[in-house]
């Protein structure tokens, strides 16, 4: 679709808030990468190549973040510190 700013085309498929479909630029977002991969006539794959893998499928892990390493511990620190309060 040649002619349509992204907040257009928000604006055309529901979106309320204008600048909705913009968020896909900066950080992945599977919905409005496909609005906007369809309104340009290309393959999501070819638009954001890093947020996709060879068979066009999101490459994206699923589940919360890993914060922490597997071998982390506590820091030696915290039980010293809650004792303290308890003491007080």
């Amino acid at each position: 679709m040649k002619g349509i700013s992204l907040r257009q085309l928000s604006l055309l498929n529901g979106y309320r808030n204008q600048n909705s479909l913009a968020k896909a630029l900066h950080r992945p977002y599977p919905l409005a990468e496909a609005l906007i991969a369809e309104a340009l006539g290309f393959p999501t794959a070819d638009i954001w190549p890093s947020r996709y893998g060879p068979d066009g499928r999101p490459n994206r892990r699923r589940g919360p973040a890993v914060l922490l390493p597997p071998d982390a511990k506590p820091s030696r620190l915290r039980g010293r510190r809650n004792q303290e309060k308890e003491a007080s």
